[in-house]
């Protein structure tokens, strides 16, 4: 199947007052931009395709992103505040970028092994050309006692490599850059194990409990245990709790404090 998708500029804005969005140390000073968004003109378009088939028992597909990202890049400068007397600028910008990737599935009896990658090239606005990629097993176990119908295993490593450095972009390290290094990082992938656990009681009730852990910078850990139930067809309802830990520096324990339960319900039409 090969499919190509034009779509257009991001539009999506970070909430400054929104609980996800970490506080400013104390004693950090500087001028912060509005986001600086793309002209939207032709220039501004973006594009993707994905060429997927089977070979010999396994799922294979690459694909090809041309565009925007969406997390949000910073562009550091000077600003003076008055005759003799400078402060850090600091302004949004949206990385235009270049993304080759691959994925593959295949099966080995009730094992399922997959994986997927990508080069992350940066156009414009952006500091590092990365490789993204995460791999990982499948494993489906029928119980069929009465309270519990399957177990499914699913356990994954996801790893980030910066391949080169953008130099004189202007760009800021998210994860280094004094103060605000922690406020900005997006390392939570770049050396991860993620797993879930998830039984299947019923046809309509199941229970799973995901979590993530950052091995680059530790304690750093996300877990959540969720439950669904379908009360009809047209009816569903699913609640859970999630809890988020780690130091302040961490990419996890930045949300420390965010530690949440919640109640979702669901009405299909």
């Amino acid at each position: 199947m090969f499919v190509v998708v034009p779509f257009f500029t991001p539009s999506r804005v970070p909430l400054p007052r929104s609980r996800w969005t970490p506080q400013a140390p104390s004693g950090f000073v500087a001028v912060v931009d509005d986001p600086v968004r793309p002209d939207p003109d032709i220039g501004a378009t973006q594009y993707a395709a994905r060429l997927r088939t089977t070979m010999a028992g396994w799922d294979v597909s690459v694909s090809y992103y041309d565009g925007f990202d969406h997390t949000q890049s910073f562009r550091q400068s000077v600003s003076q505040a008055a005759p003799g007397v400078f402060v850090p600028r600091i302004t949004p910008v949206y990385p235009r970028v270049k993304v080759p990737g691959l994925d593959f599935s295949t099966t080995f009896g009730k094992l399922e092994v997959h994986g997927e990658g990508a080069f992350r090239l940066i156009e414009s606005n952006g500091r590092d050309h990365r490789f993204q990629g995460i791999a990982g097993v499948n494993y489906t176990q029928d119980v069929g006692w009465r309270w519990l119908d399957q177990l499914l295993f699913i356990v994954e490593y996801g790893r980030e490599t910066i391949l080169k450095r953008v130099q004189h972009s202007g760009i800021l390290e998210k994860d280094t850059s004094p103060l605000v290094g922690d406020l900005l990082s997006d390392s939570g992938f770049r050396d991860a194990i993620v797993g879930r656990i998830q039984a299947k009681l019923t046809e309509d009730t199941s229970v799973k409990l995901s979590g993530i852990a950052d091995l680059a910078v530790t304690p750093s850990y996300f877990i959540q245990l969720k439950g669904q139930h379908r009360l009809t067809d047209a009816l569903h309802v699913e609640a859970g709790l999630d809890f988020l830990t780690g130091k302040p520096e961490t990419f996890w324990g930045r949300w420390r404090d965010n530690d949440r339960f919640f109640l979702v319900l669901r009405y299909l039409f």
